[in-house]
């Protein structure tokens, strides 16, 4: 985890400062029950058939990772993370993959996605 912020160095008359923080966590999967837990357990077996799991291509580790896990024909590949929200929105995925907040469920329904009232 990264803060920005500035520290002046009063002998150079200057300062520097930090990247805006960014979080990495890792892979993480979520969904419309019960496509999220169907990725988390890494199975198309039953209900899990229908499963088509949204994650951002272009050769990302993630991309990799799926696609030797998944079949193709349950993976589509997104060309950005705000895309995933729209793969949900639109119903061209049932879950997504990415890293926590970016998949957030807040981060989800500020981008569209609604299951009802």
């Amino acid at each position: 985890l990264l803060f920005s912020c500035v520290f002046p160095q009063e002998s150079a008359g200057a300062g520097f400062s930090f990247s805006v923080p960014y979080l990495y966590d890792g892979l993480r999967f979520g969904g419309i029950p019960p496509f999220g837990s169907c990725a988390d357990n890494l199975t198309i077996d039953g209900t899990c058939s229908s499963l088509k799991l949204c994650v951002v291509g272009g050769g990302s580790t993630h991309a990799e990772f799926v696609l030797s896990k998944f079949p193709s024909s349950n993976v589509v590949l997104v060309s950005s993370t705000s895309d995933l929200s729209v793969g949900l929105v639109d119903g061209t995925c049932n879950a997504i993959g990415q890293e926590s907040p970016a998949i957030s469920e807040t981060v989800i329904r500020l981008n569209g996605y609604d299951d009802g009232p």
